[in-house]
């Protein structure tokens, strides 16, 4: 009796060693999240408030940087004013939109984070997939971690039509790269910091694509080990009005050509190669600077 006793208070104090061991580890850890947004001014400021929630619920030390793509609304105001009150989310802007590739690449080349990410500003995705990302980027082997829609959890809200043009165009993204993940486009990707460390510089997409490029340089870097996650997309909420956000057919010609370029400059330039370092594109300084 008395060793059982004796065995199970051995067990308790394992457990809470193990438990305070996790903890220490965590403390440790830092977490850039770069949110870019672009007319945004409906949603921004419920994102930034649940992204906030989960990064001091799960007790990393965090930094939020939200890359305005464009002075076209209220969003940059929105978050200038919320940086001033809450020290840990930062703001980029400049005056002219660039693409969401453009406004990862800036918030990327920012970030301090021992665990580097991003997901939409617009609330569809809803930003509990954060935890779950984290989650999974600590306590395995993974190289990333990504959002996917077609994850068998994934709970889903699109149209037939949208559904239809996701399907067709992983089926392309598929062709050409194969980059073994069953859907590239999620706005939600987490990152060890050495990952988009080395990855981030070669980066040239400006647009839609990014996701793309990212996953397919990680490749070419040997960084196969990509783990993707369940997430819940939405409709988002606006004056009583379920908004699902589309992509134009515009914005789907661009991708495709963008595509094109990536598979140019990854199978027969060789432009990601350490060799044409010379080549990688430089960032322009923003019009507004972190703060």
């Amino acid at each position: 009796m008395s060793c059982c006793c004796n065995c199970t208070v051995y067990q308790r104090v394992l457990d809470i060693m193990k438990k305070n061991e996790i903890n220490v580890k965590k403390s440790r850890l830092s977490v850039s999240v770069v949110i870019p947004t672009y007319k945004d001014e409906k949603y921004i400021n419920k994102t930034l408030k649940d992204v906030k929630s989960v990064l001091e619920k799960m007790g990393f030390d965090y930094e939020i940087i939200v890359v305005v793509d464009g002075l076209i609304d209220g969003t940059f105001n929105i978050v200038s004013e919320l940086s001033k009150r809450l020290k840990k989310i930062k703001t980029v802007a400049y005056k002219v939109n660039r693409g969401k590739g453009y406004a990862l690449r800036q918030g990327f080349s920012l970030a301090k984070g021992d665990l580097i990410g991003f997901i939409d500003a617009d609330g569809q995705i809803k930003a509990q997939a954060i935890e779950s990302a984290l989650k999974k980027l600590t306590n395995s082997d993974a190289d990333m971690v990504i959002g996917s829609k077609k994850h068998l959890l994934s709970k889903v809200v699109y149209s037939t039509e949208r559904r239809i043009l996701s399907k067709m165009s992983q089926f392309f993204i598929k062709l050409l790269f194969n980059v073994g993940v069953s859907d590239t486009q999620a706005g939600l990707k987490m990152f060890k910091r050495k990952v988009i460390g080395e990855i981030g510089p070669r980066l040239t997409v400006d647009r839609f694509a990014i996701d793309i490029e990212i996953l397919s340089v990680a490749k070419f870097m040997g960084y196969k080990n990509i783990e993707e996650i369940p997430i819940e997309v939405k409709s988002v909420d606006h004056g009583g009005q379920k908004i699902i956000q589309t992509i134009s057919f515009v914005d789907l010609f661009k991708t495709f050509s963008d595509s094109l370029k990536i598979f140019y400059q990854l199978r027969i330039d060789k432009f990601y190669s350490l060799n044409n370092k010379d080549k990688w594109i430089k960032l322009d300084k923003p019009d507004h600077s972190p703060r």
